[in-house]
């Protein structure tokens, strides 16, 4: 049993957090009503092979978790066009200790990468300013800059620079 207690007492002390929000939970609360799944509709802005072309519908399925003891939140997307799916995009939602941010990290599926800043902008809402770099490297001249609001209890929508929205409702 002493046995036992030791290697309990140490996979505590090594897991730190394991059973509790870790330190910068406190950053990133005010999403924490975004946390579960989401389906939204759009239509595509670029073509993508195999999968469709610009302007053509497709359904949109998001997930947010809370990952690392609530210190990152993870969003996955999947879009869904007829009988064909690809996945969508990967996001991370961190505090930046250093900078004293939230920060963000975006890829998609065919490579473009975002990286940005989060503010809150009052009650649940925020908007993020991100740098666009392509997969094939080229990096966009301006920022982009996207706001979330939530639209009652069980929606949100996010809207973007050229005026453009997606309304996504929990499942």
């Amino acid at each position: 049993m002493k046995r036992f207690s030791m290697f309990a007492a140490a996979a505590m002390f090594v897991c730190g957090f394991a059973f509790g929000a870790g330190p910068h939970y406190k950053h990133l609360r005010p999403m924490e009503w975004m946390i579960g799944d989401w389906v939204g509709h759009a239509t595509l802005d670029q073509d993508i092979p195999g999968f469709g072309e610009k302007g053509d519908p497709v359904e949109i399925a998001v997930s947010l978790k809370w990952r690392a003891n609530k210190n990152v939140i993870v969003m996955e997307s999947i879009e869904r066009k007829e009988d064909k799916e690809i996945d969508g995009l990967f996001i991370t939602v961190e505090w930046d200790a250093e900078k004293k941010q939230v920060v963000t990290s975006l890829t998609n599926g065919i490579g473009d990468r975002w990286h940005g800043v989060l503010e809150f902008t009052g009650g649940d809402n925020h908007e993020t300013t991100s740098r666009v770099v392509s997969a094939d490297g080229t990096v966009a001249n301006d920022a982009m800059v996207v706001v979330l609001e939530r639209i009652g209890k069980n929606s949100m929508k996010y809207i973007f620079e050229n005026g453009s929205s997606i309304v996504y409702k929990r499942k």
